[in-house]
């Protein structure tokens, strides 16, 4: 029996897409503007759209991350729109000039990795065998074994609901224990203009 060769993806000019993939992201990383716009219509006239913004929205992920968490979400959103516009047209396409704006935005970015090193840290150590203990604040009264202990709104106000990085003090006082049903009332001070008193849930 003849040998069977692997099958490799190739663009329309004779391009490894793997290769054509690394290039795109490996010039938008650099800050390569001209390169990348070349790869990325490369995989674009080959049919390979749908992966190209694919592959677009991980590597605003990957390399551009809380450094510019709007264009991240602009790519995201712009990504959907692209694969809703050519599944509307005739001939699946779209106006060059988006793939331009978000490959001239992303290269132009300040970049950050953190996520993917993040990410890649994290997955490691469970490759590792890292097995951790469900943390006691998370037995609240949402938990079976939470609701054994006995915990109940009280314990979830304190413990399950506590933030880091609080953006701000929040106006409202979530446990009075006054009322300890599970209720919370109005601004800090008194009830809502109004008397009503809240379901917690």
């Amino acid at each position: 029996m003849a040998e069977q060769k692997e099958f490799k993806p190739a663009t329309k000019n004779g391009y490894p897409l793997d290769e054509v993939t690394s290039a795109l992201q490996k010039s938008i990383r650099r800050g390569l503007a001209d390169d990348a716009m070349y790869w990325a219509l490369e995989m674009d006239e080959s049919g390979y759209a749908s992966y190209l913004w694919r592959r677009l929205v991980t590597i605003a992920c990957e390399d551009i991350g809380d450094a510019n968490p709007q264009l991240v979400q602009t790519v995201a959103l712009l990504a959907g729109q692209v694969e809703s516009m050519r599944k509307n047209t005739a001939g699946k396409s779209y106006d060059p000039v988006i793939l331009g704006y978000v490959i001239l935005s992303m290269a132009r970015s300040p970049k950050s990795r953190e996520a993917d090193d993040f990410t890649n840290v994290v997955m490691r150590s469970r490759r590792l065998g890292e097995r951790k203990e469900v943390p006691d604040y998370a037995l609240d009264m949402h938990t079976e074994r939470g609701r054994k202990l006995g915990r109940g709104p009280e314990f979830f106000w304190q413990e399950g609901a506590k933030l880091a990085n609080e953006a701000h003090p929040s106006a409202y006082v979530g446990w009075d224990p006054e009322l300890g049903d599970g209720t919370h009332k109005g601004k800090k001070g008194g009830p809502e203009p109004n008397g009503m008193v809240r379901k917690l849930f």
